[in-house]
C-alpha cells in the first residue's frame, strides 16, 4: 500500500500580517513583488533603492526593461500600501510582515 503523500505545514503568514488571505494573494500575485521580497531577503532586508533598482536590471528574466520606473510606480507602491516594505531615507526595507511573508515565499517555493 503506497505511503499518502509528505505536505509541508507552510501556513499562511496572516496572523503575522494582518493581512486576510485575498489581500496576502492579491500583493503577492505578481512575480515583480515576489521577486523584490525576495531579493531584500537575501540582502539582509534592506537595499538602497538604486541598488535595488540595478539588481533588477541584471536579472535575467527580462521583465525590468526599466526597472526604477517598474519599481517606482508599480512595485512599492502596494508592498507599501500593505507594509511589506517600508521607504527608510533612499533604502527599500523589508517590515516585519515583509520578512514573514518573504520567508513563507521561500518555503513554498522549496516545496
Amino acid at each position: 500500500m503506497p505511503s499518502p503523500p509528505t505536505t509541508v505545514d507552510a501556513h499562511l503568514p496572516t496572523a503575522e500580517t494582518g493581512l486576510t488571505a485575498d489581500e496576502l494573494f492579491g500583493v503577492i500575485t505578481t512575480e515583480r513583488r515576489r521577486h523584490v521580497l525576495s531579493v531584500l531577503r537575501r540582502h539582509g532586508g534592506s537595499v538602497p533603492f538604486d541598488s535595488l533598482s540595478a539588481m533588477l536590471e541584471d536579472d535575467d528574466t527580462n521583465q525590468w526593461s526599466t526597472p526604477s520606473v517598474t519599481l517606482h510606480h508599480l512595485v512599492l507602491p502596494e508592498l507599501e500600501r500593505t507594509d511589506l516594505v517600508d521607504r527608510d531615507g533612499d533604502a527599500v526595507v523589508l517590515t516585519d510582515s515583509g520578512t514573514s511573508v518573504a520567508a513563507w515565499l521561500e518555503l513554498v517555493a522549496t516545496c
